[in-house]
């Protein structure tokens, strides 16, 4: 589904990094594990978006939810400083993948709050 990483908890500041990275789109090692398997066909984003909230779950949940670990359900934090250092991009020459599913190397990420800090790229 992409790269994400979430700052949460109320601080004062969050630094999240990624350096020296190489994020692959449609390769040559398909989605599709051959055999009697099927294809696992779903959109591919390279990075959501870094993001922050004041809200967060435990890393291990020790009981059932009703929303997936990622689905934090808190208002957004100002707090978070986004880095990306020699981040390299491969294979992305296509907006869909082999079985027609959307390809992007960018998007927000789907739970996060209405602000995105800047993700800054060096």
């Amino acid at each position: 589904m992409g790269i994400s990483l979430i700052a949460a908890g109320d601080l004062e500041r969050a630094f999240m990094v990624l350096k020296d990275s190489d994020i692959y789109g449609e390769h040559e090692a398909l989605d599709c594990p051959g055999g009697s398997h099927e294809c696992w066909c779903t959109n591919k984003n390279g990075i959501y978006s870094f993001t922050g909230t004041h809200g967060d779950k435990d890393f291990h949940i020790g009981s059932d939810s009703p929303y997936p670990m990622e689905h934090i359900m808190s208002y957004g934090s100002w707090s978070p400083d986004t880095d990306f250092y020699k981040v390299r991009f491969h294979d992305w020459t296509s907006r869909e993948t082999v079985c027609g599913k959307k390809q992007a190397i960018f998007n927000t990420h789907r739970d996060a709050s209405d602000y995105i800090p800047f993700q800054n790229f060096y």
